[in-house]
């Protein structure tokens, strides 16, 4: 079974898919347009559907939703709940002996950690994205956007601890 490790957005999603073992299969992004908010969370849903039926997908870690972070954009907090309980939905329809369990939610701000990325409140989120791709970069030669980016970094956290060190919600 693979992980698939996701950077949910309703209009630009960066994935990235492993072994069990931590080995970095492939990586992609799916972009997704239109000026519907639910029938793009469905079409996105339908792509991540179709990766984790074609890749044997067994667990999916995604970055995780924290209001905080979009100050009073409440409609874009709204819309990546919705696209995280539709994903949910989505994968238990490809096998419906899947639960809670399959999907798991990490903070940013816990895999930047994880990475040593500097963090704080005088941190910008430009800044942010901008250390992630540069991370990416230097890591692995790979140059990507920073949806992309982000499902490698969450990848390489995820891998970076043994998982009984921490607790990733």
């Amino acid at each position: 079974m693979n992980i698939l490790f996701l950077d949910l957005s309703s209009k630009s999603t960066g994935w990235c898919l492993s072994s069990e073992k931590g080995e970095m299969l492939k990586w992609g992004l799916i972009p997704i347009s239109g000026d519907n908010t639910l029938e793009r969370i469905k079409q996105m849903t339908d792509k991540i559907v179709d990766l984790i039926k074609e890749n044997n997908v067994g667990k999916i870690v995604a970055e995780d939703v924290h209001p905080e972070a979009y100050g009073n954009k409440s409609h874009t907090e709204r819309v990546l709940m919705w696209l995280q309980g539709s994903v949910a939905l989505g994968a238990h329809s490809v096998d419906t002996n899947i639960d809670y369990d399959f999907i798991e939610f990490m903070n940013s701000s816990s895999w930047r950690k994880l990475l040593g990325m500097k963090l704080g409140p005088k941190v910008k989120r430009v800044a942010l994205k901008q250390a992630d791709i540069e991370f990416v970069k230097n890591k692995y030669g790979i140059v990507a956007n920073d949806d992309v980016c982000d499902a490698i970094c969450l990848y390489t956290a995820y891998f970076t601890k043994p998982q009984e060190e921490y607790n990733w919600e």
